[in-house]
């Protein structure tokens, strides 16, 4: 245990150091992966999705907060959707314009899902989103996952059903589309009931008073997740995606015990919050137990009767030689 807690240290106390430019690469790198992903399952328009663009993006994201640089992002994918149709381009705009309202009302500081989620959805990972917004975020963080998995839902349609979107003898209305890929599919709200469900579970789990509470949060967040989705699985007969659903939720769940351990310092054995209360107040106490590294062990030599005997007239040998000089 020792020597995961020091490698723990000694990756912590480099990202403290290089932490400026560390977080702008991370940024980067994350924006261009995602135009280079939304380019491959969207790339409906030639200029737009160049692997040259992708970098200049990602370049110029990198100096962006998350919340600016995904207004800049939903530009990009909604060229995508206008080159393959107008309407098409006018619904997910509106579709996006709804959900960036409905994460001002919740004052959610992670409007990225909106955009992050539909990408995280073409890795087969999306419910990475709700575990990691669930053991680091807050409660308002709720919002931006439900509008998260809306337009993930929506752009996810626009790319299975582009032949009947593009269909110029038999056009389908906006409105058509909606119902018959969103409002009328069940699976799109077991996704949306999931996304919710692994959020809320590991969220209060996450605050309760109790051991383990971090682990035991994001365990019974992830069973409540793929409950669901393994019901509406079976339900719709689509018995071929429960094994990539299996995969998913155990490499999220590896993710997020992994980078619970190394962004926390609490001992979790112990309570975490403690509460007092006298006759006018409560007081919440977040108790961080300090972090002792075992020290080496030194070596005791045990001093016998012989060994005393043998110091002693060693000592006298060099005394008598002293006062003969």
């Amino acid at each position: 245990m020792t020597v995961f807690m020091k490698f723990r240290n000694e990756i912590r106390k480099f990202f403290s150091k290089h932490a400026s430019w560390l977080e702008k690469l991370i940024r980067g790198l994350v924006w261009f992966a995602a135009a280079m992903i939304v380019d491959s399952y969207m790339g409906f328009s030639g200029a737009p999705g160049s692997p040259l663009v992708a970098a200049g993006m990602g370049v110029f994201l990198a100096f962006i907060p998350y919340s600016a640089g995904s207004l800049i992002f939903l530009v990009f994918i909604l060229m995508q959707l206008f080159s393959l149709s107008t309407s098409t381009g006018l619904t997910g705009l509106i579709v996006f314009i709804v959900c960036y309202i409905i994460c001002g009302i919740y004052r959610s500081k992670h409007p990225e899902f909106l955009v992050l989620m539909p990408v995280a959805y073409r890795l087969n990972i999306p419910y990475a989103f709700p575990l990691f917004a669930a053991l680091f975020g807050r409660g308002r963080d709720a919002g931006a996952v439900i509008c998260g998995g809306i337009t993930t839902w929506y752009l996810k349609s626009v790319t299975e059903n582009i032949a009947l979107i593009t269909d110029k003898e038999n056009p389908i209305s906006p409105l058509q589309f909606l119902s018959q890929t969103m409002v009328m599919n069940p699976m799109f709200y077991c996704f949306l009931a999931a996304c919710a469900a692994m959020f809320l579970v590991t969220y209060l789990i996450r605050n309760q008073e109790i051991a383990y509470g971090w682990q035991i949060g994001a365990v019974a967040g992830t069973v409540a997740e793929f409950s669901i989705m393994l019901a509406g699985d079976l339900f719709c007969d689509r018995r071929s995606d429960i094994p990539v659903l299996i995969l998913s939720n155990l490499i999220i769940l590896l993710a997020a015990l992994f980078m619970s351990y190394m962004v926390r310092d609490f001992d979790f054995h112990r309570t975490e919050r403690l509460r007092f209360e006298d006759d006018e107040y409560y007081y919440y106490v977040t108790a961080v137990p300090k972090i002792r590294l075992a020290s080496e062990k030194n070596e005791v030599k045990t001093i016998t009767g012989e060994d005393r005997k043998k110091a002693g007239r060693e000592t006298g040998g060099s005394e008598a030689k002293g006062a003969a000089r």
